[in-house]
């Protein structure tokens, strides 16, 4: 996102935890300043030597992508003269343990509503979990879509066939794939049971799980106790996820909760039927004719059923709609823009 940001500005990240996250040297090589500084829920100390920075800095914008817990960063920015101040919400669901930071959060969200100047997310669904008012409201709300790049999600025959004989995928094998961190929304579990489901009833079919995450060791033991060993593909985090998604038949994605799926976006950009839960934020992602292909994420028999019915139901004219559907609304390009119009709306008007 940084490398299409208007000319003329600088960046810096701040790490709110104290520490510098995996991504730290890929955004110094960008030429962006990395700051970190614990802040903490109190910690009034902290707090001032944020208000200091921001204005010693003179930062002409501040986004703050912790969603509720932006309230107290933003407040600041607001105090010390930052003209925009955006908080983001990625995700639908709750992302923290239920208990006294629920009331810290509300707390924070009140004060985020009073300083931000947009709220920004990437899905309505989320926007409905966290302000189920919001469209009757001013217009401090703004979607702005995840972004893919086309030029490296795309159809490629032969790159499939490649990866399928690299991965040991015999052609008569349908092999059914999902990309997502070893989460509870991500439903893992789900998947485990489908596939002992369809496994008992049909030997053509594997199973491909890339990501990684702490539910990982208890999936890999559900997977044991089953007798699927044999079926299922385990791999960790993965750089070549556009040859992975080419060598599936199907992409199964029945998440409990998600705030934008990627992974599902990426998987049409190729070409990969799916099926996957009917939640709002997957609903709201895929065109209105592929709702046929989702069903409740707890539905384990409705979605194996959907599974055998997809396999046996090839449409290039739907796989085609579906990867213009999706240059269409979440182009990189496109989001890029969207995002900069909202951080720095006085830079990219300076350049229109």
């Amino acid at each position: 996102m940084i490398k299409s940001s208007p000319p003329g500005l600088t960046h810096e990240v701040l790490c709110k935890s104290g520490v510098a996250g995996a991504l730290a040297e890929e955004y110094r090589q960008q030429g962006v300043t990395i700051r970190a500084d614990r802040l903490g829920y109190l910690n009034p100390i902290a707090w001032l030597r944020l208000l200091r920075l921001m204005g010693r800095q003179r930062y002409v914008a501040v986004c703050d992508f912790t969603a509720d817990f932006a309230g107290i960063p933003l407040s600041l920015a607001k105090l010390a003269g930052v003209k925009n101040r955006v908080a983001c919400y990625r995700h639908s669901h709750v992302p923290y343990k239920r208990g006294i930071r629920d009331l810290y959060a509300l707390m924070s969200r009140w004060l985020l509503k009073r300083s931000a100047t947009a709220i920004l997310s990437n899905s309505r669904a989320n926007l409905d979990a966290f302000f189920p008012r919001w469209t009757s409201e001013h217009g401090q709300f703004v979607i702005v879509s995840n972004g893919v790049d086309p030029q490296e999600f795309f159809p490629d025959a032969q790159r499939r066939e490649a990866t399928r004989a690299a991965l040991g995928i015999p052609a008569d094998t349908l092999l059914i794939g999902h990309v997502g961190g070893f989460r509870t929304p991500k439903n893992h579990r789900g998947i485990v049971d489908v596939a002992a489901r369809l496994c008992a009833r049909r030997d053509d079919l594997r199973f491909m799980l890339v990501g990684d995450g702490e539910l990982r060791p208890e999936i890999e033991r559900s997977i044991a106790e089953r007798g699927l060993p044999d079926r299922f593909m385990m791999f960790g985090e993965r750089s070549d996820i556009p040859d992975l998604l080419r060598a599936m038949d199907l992409l199964f994605f029945p998440s409990h909760a998600e705030g934008m799926p990627n992974a599902l976006i990426e998987a049409m950009l190729c070409g990969v039927p799916f099926v996957a839960s009917d939640i709002p934020a997957i609903v709201e992602t895929i065109p209105p004719e592929c709702r046929e292909w989702t069903a409740p994420p707890d539905a384990h028999d409705r979605l194996a059923e959907l599974i055998e019915r997809r396999l046996e139901h090839a449409d290039d004219r739907l796989l085609a709609r579906c990867r213009d559907w999706c240059i269409s609304r979440y182009a990189l390009e496109r989001t890029s823009q969207q995002f900069w119009s909202t951080l720095v709306p006085d830079a990219c008007k300076a350049i229109s």
